[in-house]
């Protein structure tokens, strides 16, 4: 009597997908670097790295409307990213970064050198 396989076929996943998940989620770490430098350099004006900071915002909040709209984005459960995940993940990453950003300034008014 043959043996029937209960395997399931592999599941393939495209390597810039994977990619671009690892992006936007380890993309924060580079935003605290950033708001740590403002604040260690204690600059009560703007400099360079403002825009660069709110650039890789961007680029976040982009690369995550790519993933999910393009490249089967998932959720951590593993079920399909939708562009409601999309607009949740989207504004938490701006209020927390401008929380971040407010911080670092802020902290350069209330600590001067």
């Amino acid at each position: 009597m043959p043996e029937t396989q209960t395997q399931e076929p592999p599941q393939y996943t495209n390597p810039i997908g994977c990619l671009v998940r690892m992006f936007w989620l380890v993309g924060g770490l580079p935003l605290l670097f950033i708001a740590l430098n403002v604040w260690m350099e204690r600059k009560t004006s703007l400099s360079f790295v403002d825009p660069i900071y709110w650039g890789l915002v961007a680029l976040l909040v982009g690369v995550r409307f790519a993933d999910i709209k393009w490249l089967k984005g998932t959720t951590s459960e593993g079920e399909p990213s939708t562009m409601t995940h999309w607009r949740k993940y989207s504004l938490l990453l701006v209020a927390i970064s401008l929380a971040l950003w407010l911080v670092a300034h802020g902290a350069v008014l209330l600590f001067p050198k």
